[in-house]
């Protein structure tokens, strides 16, 4: 046992140690897996916020043919559960996560002794705290870690890898000939319908007894992804694993199709039974490919058993064109066949293997064969470059790279995924693509002229609707429910090139008009009435997808909010009368004339704290003046009575408007109304001539 640790120096404080093991979280990725992070379990509950990427160093020692320690580039940390997800709680979890590269944290090693991927035999992390940091524990102050640095990098319980869990890594198949294979299955989710199979067939470096490397060195787990099982509607996966190499000749050399696999019975065999102990999968939708050696007995597979079969997708195929009969050719041309490689590839040479193939297919009449053939491999995520800059290079014979990430398309654009997932022995259906034929041709002959004003919504879903549709015509591989669809797409997409985008002028111009308005010289009631209105006319005006009848609507609906309008009145006046009023004593008039005056008085004063008070205003005046005026005089009243004033109203209680508001009210009313009955008539002017 190994232990990693590192303390604080201290000197009066005292050494708080915290200790654990841990397991590395692994990662299939372009090049093959990677130690992305190291979930730790401590004795101690460590708090979450004293956790930081700061505070910890990791050095990798592994088996390699340097055996010189690696520091690991901290990334992250964080206190996290067992699996390695962040928690913002204290935990006895701690999560570092590292930086990896095509060069570094791969826990695998090529023996070229075997020519093989192996789990690293001996693999440490050894993690600690940098000088001078520390964690938190509850009341604890922890200056040390202890952390078990040996990780047994092929056994599960010692490392957590979520891309193999949906596979079952443990099966074994014995054949007649004695030849016993270890293999990996994932099983679709239960559907109760029918099911393709997809098998792999692995590279030469991934030969042996342990699935795992065969899945994780190739990205083979990308089969067993939602977007790969989505398209499939869920599909059984078989990756064999051969005992040495699939191009063995049975003396442990390689053949390139001369001699033959000394695996090509066996494998077949253990194909054929396990299709038959499972009974939802589809017999029609048996799909064989793979990389390199793998590529190599696929061909080899599909020569021998060419009715057997679906499809095929052999990458960096091995196997020599010359060695390839013409009846062979003959009995796969009809097969649907998509091949992958990389002009670069200095392993196998394309030109005696792939190229070859193809042209003799073609030759021979094939019409469902596709080829995805690269410049180069290369980095397609944006993580790593090389030196100059451009994308980090692979190795030009792990094309493979591309079709695990799904960037397989032909000189059409037909994809790989999509293309495997429709193939079917017995489909055997005439797609009909005449209508869609036409529909097409007249849809690439509208120019962006001819949608210049036409609505923006159905311009997008008629590009949209055209490109697809020259896709699926394109496809060899339509169904014709996917010719159909595409076509009624498009067609609903043309009938609506009629929609077009409404005149906005005349409503722009009102809207310019009346954007100047002042609330606060407006009654609350018919401003908020008139805001309202502008700003869904302001609305329709940007909306490039608004038609005329929204247009016009917006702008009746705004020019009648704006006439609509009512300006605050001058109170003033009425201010001053019921002042009057209210300085009055009733004992000097009869009862009659000033009970005229009260009920006046009562009604000037609701009207006057009314903010929203308009023509009321002069008519409440009006009606107090003549009470006023209306008061006869008490003829027994004593002459020393007090007529002071008792309760004037407060002067500002109400903002007034300027004595030029009026007027500029009626110019600007007049004008507008003017405008909008001229708009209007532009308006019904453009109906009238697009009818």
């Amino acid at each position: 046992m190994v232990i990693g640790i590192c303390k604080t120096p201290t000197m009066a404080i005292s050494e708080v140690t915290a200790s654990g093991t841990q397991k590395a979280y692994i990662v299939g990725d372009d090049w093959g897996p990677a130690v992305t992070k190291t979930v730790i379990e401590l004795d101690k509950a460590i708090d979450s916020s004293s956790v930081s990427k700061e505070k910890f160093n990791v050095v990798e020692e592994k088996q390699s043919y340097t055996n010189q320690p690696v520091a690991r580039t901290v990334t992250d940390a964080y206190t996290s559960d067992a699996n390695g997800n962040k928690v913002e709680s204290s935990s006895n979890y701690i999560t570092i996560e590292m930086y990896v590269s095509p060069s570094e944290g791969s826990p695998f090693f090529y023996d070229f002794m075997s020519g093989r991927n192996v789990w690293c035999e001996t693999y440490k992390l050894n993690v600690s705290l940098v000088d001078g940091m520390t964690l938190t524990a509850g009341e604890e102050t922890v200056n040390a870690l202890a952390i078990e640095a040996d990780i047994n990098v092929s056994d599960p319980a010692e490392r957590i890898c979520p891309q193999l869990d949906g596979f079952d890594t443990t099966k074994t198949y014995t054949a007649t000939d004695g030849t016993t294979y270890s293999y990996a299955e994932y099983l679709p989710a239960e559907d109760n319908q029918k099911n393709a199979l997809v098998i792999w067939l692995h590279g030469a470096g991934e030969g042996g007894v342990d699935p795992t490397i065969d899945l994780l060195a190739n990205e083979v787990t990308a089969l067993a992804g939602d977007e790969f099982q989505e398209l499939f509607k869920g599909a059984y996966v078989l990756a064999p694993q051969s005992p040495t190499m699939w191009m063995d000749d049975g003396t442990g050399a390689y053949q390139n199709g001369d001699k033959g696999s000394c695996y090509a019975e066996s494998l077949f065999e253990l194909i054929e039974t396990y299709v038959k102990s499972n009974e939802d999968i589809d017999t029609n939708r048996i799909i064989i490919g793979g990389c390199s050696n793998g590529g190599y007995m696929t061909m080899e597979m599909i020569l021998k058993h060419p009715d057997y079969f679906a499809a095929a997708y052999p990458i960096c195929e091995a196997f020599q064109d010359q060695y390839i009969s013409d009846e062979q050719i003959e009995s796969i041309k009809d097969m649907p066949i998509w091949f992958t490689y990389a002009k670069t590839d200095r392993t196998v040479n394309p030109e005696l293997c792939t190229e070859a193939t193809v042209a003799r297919l073609i030759e021979a009449g094939a019409k469902n064969i596709h080829v995805s053939a690269f410049e180069d491999v290369h980095d397609t995520t944006g993580r790593f470059t090389n030196a100059d800059g451009t994308p980090y290079t692979y190795d030009g014979h792990w094309s493979w790279v591309y079709f695990d990430n799904n960037e397989c398309y032909d000189e059409n654009g037909v994809n790989a995924w999509q293309w495997l997932a429709k193939q079917n022995k017995v489909s055997g259906e005439v797609v009909d693509k005449t209508a869609l034929k036409i529909a097409v041709d007249l849809a690439n002959a509208i120019t962006d002229e001819d949608l210049a004003n036409v609505v923006q919504a159905v311009v997008d879903e008629f590009k949209m609707a055209r490109d697809e549709a020259n896709a699926v015509y394109n496809n060899v591989s339509a169904t014709q429910e996917e010719v159909n669809n595409a076509f009624d797409r498009l067609a609903n997409a043309m009938h609506m090139l009629d929609f077009k985008q409404g005149d906005k002028t005349a409503l722009k111009a009102f809207i310019d008009k009346v954007s100047g308005l002042e609330a606060a010289k407006y009654t609350e009631a018919t401003w908020t009435v008139f805001e309202t209105e502008l700003n869904e006319a302001v609305a329709v005006y940007e909306d490039l997808n608004a038609m005329q009848e929204e247009v016009n609507n917006a702008y009746s609906e705004l020019v009648t909010a704006f006439l609509n309008l009512r300006l605050i009145p001058d109170k003033s006046l009425l201010e001053e009368l019921i002042n009057k009023a209210e300085g009055l004593n009733g004992v000097n008039y009869t009862k009659a004339s000033y009970a005229a005056v009260e009920n006046a008085l009562l009604t000037a004063k609701a009207v006057y704290e009314n903010p929203n008070a308009t023509q009321e205003v002069d008519n409440a005046k009006a009606t107090l003046e003549k009470a006023i005026a209306g008061l006869q005089a008490n003829p027994s009243t004593p002459s020393n009575v007090d007529n002071t004033v008792k309760t004037p109203v407060n002067n500002g209680d109400t903002t007034s408007v300027k004595t030029g508001d009026d007027v500029n009210m009626l110019g600007t009313l007049a004008g507008l109304a003017l405008l909008s009955i001229v708009g209007a008539k532009v308006l019904r002017k453009k109906e009238d001539s697009c009818n």
